[in-house]
């Protein structure tokens, strides 16, 4: 991973991470996220689960490497909670069933699916 853009952005990325942790349960299962070598701006990349879709870091345009997991039950859920997003500039659907990943991705409102 690069560096962040500044050492503001990075205080930013850790705020979000950290307030979405005491909010809730979000539960980081990669790296912490709390690193930052010598001069340079870095900040390791952290993959949080438990995480709601009111939550500031599910909400909020992070600028690092941080990957907020929101669970859902049902499809129509899923892409109810995509459709959520004040931004819908990017979008990504996952699954092997392609015929499932073409009708899911038609439904999200966003630039790019």
């Amino acid at each position: 991973m690069g560096p962040i853009i500044s050492k503001r952005q990075l205080e930013t990325n850790r705020r979000l991470r950290e307030g979405g942790e005491r909010r809730r349960p979000a539960s980081p299962l990669a790296a912490s996220g709390r690193g930052c070598r010598s001069a340079a701006v870095l900040y390791t990349p952290t993959l949080l689960d438990h995480v709601s879709a009111d939550m500031r870091v599910a909400q909020e345009e992070i600028f690092g490497p941080v990957l907020a997991i929101i669970s859902f039950d049902e499809l129509d859920e899923a892409v109810d909670l995509a459709n959520r997003s004040q931004y819908g500039l990017v979008a990504g659907v996952w699954t092997r069933d392609i015929n499932k990943a073409m009708a899911v991705s038609s439904r999200i409102k966003s630039g790019q699916v």
